[in-house]
């Protein structure tokens, strides 16, 4: 389980003043064609978004530039990091239209941010892999997106993603944490979500294996200058964007 987590979140809107070719340029040949593949611009553009973000934390992280880095799927869909100087570093992404999310640890780590929208916030759909120790909690769709951000969230840090034949899940909460047990087996916390603050209309969740909460650090992207500065900042620099 990681110590420190470190969280990039943006709005997944282009901001006035920055450059949207700049950004397409870091991503690799096969991310180019899949982004010309959107049929609408919203998707298209959190996808550049997320893709670049990616490969910005990163490369300053690693001492490289973003296009040095290579990602591997695995079978069941996880990518994976291919360098030299990754270490077991890990790092997890997500993208709707809300927003984009990048989350980085030294062990298994995962991030979901979705939008918050009341007519998809039925929590039926939680039924078949959420149980809950105390019931389930008060209906509304913020807390409905709370609960599945962190579901997504822990799926992708345990490296399978969610998935109709994952077991199901006894969840409680704890603060600011959601602590997630296996329904079956053994007490002891199969790991823990945290929820961030992505903005209106959004809901992000970071989530780690194991039962030792990790000190997270949210950097929050808010406009053209925090891009900018991410871009320009060398690699290894200890100064972070706002």
């Amino acid at each position: 389980m990681p110590e420190q987590v470190e969280v990039w979140s943006a709005a997944a809107t282009l901001p006035p003043g920055l450059d949207a070719t700049a950004l397409a340029a870091l991503l690799a040949e096969d991310e180019r064609a899949r982004l010309a593949g959107f049929r609408f611009d919203a998707d298209a553009t959190a996808y550049l978004l997320a893709h670049a973000l990616r490969r910005l934390v990163l490369a300053r992280r690693l001492g490289c530039t973003p296009a040095e880095l290579v990602f591997r799927t695995g079978p069941r869909g996880a990518v994976a990091l291919d360098h030299p100087q990754a270490q077991g570093l890990q790092a997890s992404l997500s993208r709707s239209r809300a927003g984009v999310a990048v989350a980085l640890a030294d062990a298994a780590v995962g991030v979901d941010l979705e939008a918050v929208e009341a007519s998809r916030a039925d929590f039926e759909l939680l039924a078949p892999w959420l149980r809950w120790e105390a019931g389930p909690p008060t209906r509304g769709p913020a807390e409905f997106f709370r609960h599945w951000t962190a579901l997504e969230a822990f799926w992708k840090a345990m490296g399978v993603g969610l998935a109709q034949d994952n077991p199901p899940l006894r969840c409680e909460t704890a603060g600011e944490d959601i602590l997630l047990r296996f329904a079956t087996g053994e007490d002891a916390l199969a790991g823990r979500a945290r929820q961030l603050d992505a903005g209106p209309g959004a809901a992000l969740a970071v989530a780690t294996r194991g039962a030792a909460p990790p000190r997270v650090v949210h950097h929050r992207i808010a406009d053209a200058r925090g891009w900018q500065r991410l871009q320009r900042a060398p690699a290894g620099a200890a100064d972070l964007p706002p």
